[in-house]
């Protein structure tokens, strides 16, 4: 019996020791390959496709999206609907937001018409598309505008900052008219500066990027991780790895506490590497988005031209799960 205790304890030390050495290769520990997939959630999803098109989809059923903006729109000013020789305006858009109550979007759109500078503007537009306010943002503002919007509590107001993010400028969706420039910690009303966190570009220099979660309870972000590559050697990349983590509200801010749902490398490669599926090298993009219950995130990574929407729950106790190819998470509205 004494003998079967010990072979026994050998082997899970030995079975151990291997998932550990294991461990080490992939981007996210062994066990999380192998935990369940998150539910789809409810509600609607805003996203941008590789064209730079606004769209919305239930992410119950991905594959029927609407798409919001069109591809092209006729320019004024000419007979046959274009600029002179047929030409046409492409707008790419760069961010949106759903304003509260989720009967409205904002969103910043480069448009772009050949023979002429590119334009930045601000738009606001129904659900069925409908165009509601249009505002050319660098002339209204007399500078660079940063792509990113910032909505206020009651959706009247939406905000964008100057490219530097020293300067904020607010519209009055309700009434129109021009844009107004004001003060970050003075806005009309309530802004909901870290609704969806930009991992590019905090609100304002010298602060972090993070999303808070709708009761105000935790933060989302991407930090720098420690996970190790299987082919880096001992080179500095081997450390090159960032994860999605998700921590309580602290008086002093974001700390390293909390949970880490998602680890991606910059350089990483699995080919044979046991039972777990390769993820190629790439990186966190875009928005992190919390759904309207707190309980999900959607987050996008990109590899090389190829953007991937994923969503994972925030308790830690799911893998993600894919849910748009070719694609940018912006809001995600009930």
């Amino acid at each position: 019996m004494a003998g079967a205790v010990l072979l026994v304890t050998l082997l899970s030390g030995l079975g151990y020791l291997t998932y550990g050495a294991l461990d080490r290769l992939y981007p996210q520990e062994l066990w999380r390959y192998f935990r369940p997939l998150p539910a789809a959630g409810s509600g609607s999803i805003f996203y941008r496709d590789l064209d730079g098109q606004l769209l919305v989809v239930s992410p119950n059923d991905p594959s029927r999206a609407r798409r919001l903006t069109a591809m092209t729109a006729p320019a004024a000013g000419s007979a046959s609907g274009g600029a002179p020789g047929g030409a046409a305006t492409q707008e790419i858009v760069r961010d949106a937001v759903v304003l509260p109550g989720g009967q409205a979007v904002a969103y910043f759109a480069t448009e772009k018409r050949a023979g002429r500078p590119d334009a930045d503007h601000l738009k606001v537009v129904a659900l069925d598309g409908r165009l509601i306010q249009d505002l050319p943002v660098v002339e209204a503002a007399g500078e660079p505008i940063l792509s990113s919007i910032y909505v206020s509590a009651s959706g009247r107001y939406v905000a964008v900052t100057s490219r530097d993010r020293t300067h904020v400028y607010y519209f009055d969706v309700t009434s129109g008219g021009a844009l107004t420039p004001g003060q970050a910690d003075a806005p009309p009303e309530p802004m909901l500066w870290y609704r969806n966190g930009d991992l590019r570009t905090a609100p304002f220099p010298n602060q972090v990027a993070y999303a808070v979660s709708p009761d105000g309870k935790r933060r989302a972000q991407v930090r720098e991780g420690t996970r190790r590559a299987p082919d880096c050697g001992d080179g500095p990349r081997c450390e090159l790895a960032r994860e999605l983590s998700v921590s309580p509200v602290t008086v002093t801010g974001v700390t390293r506490s909390g949970l880490s749902l998602y680890s991606a490398f910059s350089s990483f490669a699995a080919e044979g590497w046991g039972p777990i599926p390769s993820q190629p090298a790439a990186r966190f993009y875009g928005r992190l988005v919390w759904s309207p219950d707190g309980t999900q995130l959607l987050f996008t990574t990109q590899d090389e031209a190829t953007s991937r929407v994923y969503v994972i729950s925030a308790d830690g106790k799911t893998r993600p799960r894919l849910l748009l190819d070719g694609a940018e998470a912006l809001d995600w509205t009930p």
